[in-house]
């Protein structure tokens, strides 16, 4: 029986941010519904879905642009939107304080806000599972 499942979109990004900061790609993979018009599985365990090493596509200093599925390690829990046929929208955010430079004149620091969101699909008396085909990166 598959036991992997999420008990709600809170756990499920206390989860997926351990799970990215350990690269355990294997556990993380098994926590996604998988249909036949999707990645497969196999994929998922490569960690190649979910992380790129290639430094070609655009980047930012925080390291965020590696991290393809579902959201970088880091965020926290914002907040969720029921869609239909169980679909769950989960925003997630993490806020950067952005000191000046060293040696710059001392000016109040600014917090950088950046979100992302990710979905979920529930089945009930099991819990939730991520989906890979609505992703925003």
């Amino acid at each position: 029986m598959d036991s992997h499942y999420f008990q709600s979109p809170e756990n499920a990004v206390l989860v997926v941010n351990q799970l990215l900061e350990e690269r355990d790609w294997n556990k993380l993979a098994n926590y996604y519904l998988l249909d036949d018009l999707g990645p497969k599985r196999e994929e998922l365990k490569s960690g190649r879905f979910f992380f790129r090493e290639d430094s070609t596509g655009p980047q930012d200093p925080m390291g965020f642009w590696k991290y393809l599925h579902p959201f970088p390690p880091g965020f926290h829990f914002e907040g969720q939107e029921e869609l239909e046929n169980g679909t769950i929208k989960v925003q997630v955010a993490i806020e950067v304080l952005d000191e000046p430079l060293p040696g710059t004149p001392p000016e109040t620091p600014s917090v950088m806000r950046t979100m992302r969101a990710f979905y979920l699909h529930y089945t009930a008396g099991r819990g939730f599972k991520l989906l890979t085909d609505k992703v925003q990166l």
